[in-house]
């Protein structure tokens, strides 16, 4: 590349031998001060490293602490070979700004004097939707540009077994795909969990993959969230799940579709508002309360439903 740019070639080779090196990056000896850091981070448990390796790890970078993936101390060492007005760029996960073991990663940051300047999230929103208005599958004639992209995976989108059923369908995705879903406010619940997790998304993302999720036409979905997180969902599908090991249950569609709930006409408004402000609040008394008075509970049935939070 230097030799097409015009560089000699003795030049050339002197530059790639300086400016390129392999070898592993948070052992080697690297000297001087970059104006810059760009790095897409290895994903790499700390259990995968070798013992040895990774006591000399943690001798020498301060960041690796607890559980820390194996990340941080790339953080740790770039920013510390960084020169004044030096900037890194990392293709990374974002878990060390919230977790426990990114503490120390974080006051490194703080206090070395460095600066976050930006945040980039990517999210996959490009979703091939082969399936027609009307039942069946679009005609991939009518879509040339869906059928140049297509047509080179046909050997491995066929061999499914989604596919191998029906031939001709050898381009259909395992479940429908509904675009409309997608900009409907709607209650997430992933598969496995040991209590109910029900998350409220207003309309923006669409679920697949073991996400179920939840929409109504009638029920506020704040009070429907505060009453599936009281206990309620788990009593239900604890019923009828099969238990996972660690005691994690199955909250699919089958079984979530067994819960219970009075019709929201036949609410009280007290009891909706009291839902509605507590659905995604960490008021678990306030809560509770109102589910018991919603479905009537006496204070053992309080109990079995609630973990004897708030039996009286």
């Amino acid at each position: 590349m230097l030799a097409t740019h015009g560089v000699p070639a003795p030049a050339a080779e002197h530059l790639a031998s300086t400016w390129l090196t392999q070898g592993d990056f948070l052992s080697a000896e690297i000297e001087g001060a970059f104006d810059a850091g760009v790095g897409n981070l290895p994903y790499l448990r700390l259990e995968r490293v070798p013992e040895a390796l990774m006591a000399a790890y943690r001798a020498r970078y301060r960041t690796l602490a607890g559980r820390a993936d194996l990340y941080v101390p790339f953080y740790e060492r770039t920013l510390r070979l960084l020169g004044d007005g030096g900037r890194l760029a990392f293709i990374c996960a974002d878990r060390w700004t919230k977790n426990s073991y990114g503490g120390p990663l974080r006051r490194l940051v703080a206090e070395g004097g460095f600066r976050l300047r930006a945040t980039v999230r990517w999210r996959g929103l490009g979703v091939v939707n082969p399936h027609a208005d009307e039942p069946g599958l679009v005609r991939l004639a009518d879509y040339p540009r869906l059928r140049r992209y297509l047509e080179p995976h046909r050997e491995r989108l066929a061999g499914r077994h989604c596919a191998r059923k029906t031939p001709s369908n050898w381009y259909r995705t395992i479940d429908r795909i509904h675009p409309e879903l997608a900009r409907t406010p709607k209650l997430l619940i992933p598969d496995i969990k040991g209590k109910a997790h029900i998350v409220y998304e207003d309309g923006r993302l669409y679920p697949h993959h073991n996400l179920y999720f939840i929409t109504s036409s009638t029920w506020d979905l704040h009070a429907l969230q505060a009453v599936l997180l009281s206990g309620i969902a788990g009593l239900f599908v604890a019923a009828y799940s099969t238990r996972m090991r660690g005691d994690y249950l199955r909250f699919q569609a089958q079984h979530l579709r067994r819960i219970r709930l009075p019709r929201w006409e036949a609410v009280p408004d007290r009891i909706r508002d009291a839902l509605r402000h507590t659905g995604g609040a960490a008021d678990t008394a306030s809560r509770d309360a109102a589910v018991a008075e919603l479905y009537g509970l006496s204070p053992a049935e309080q109990a079995a439903v609630f973990g004897g939070r708030n039996a009286a």
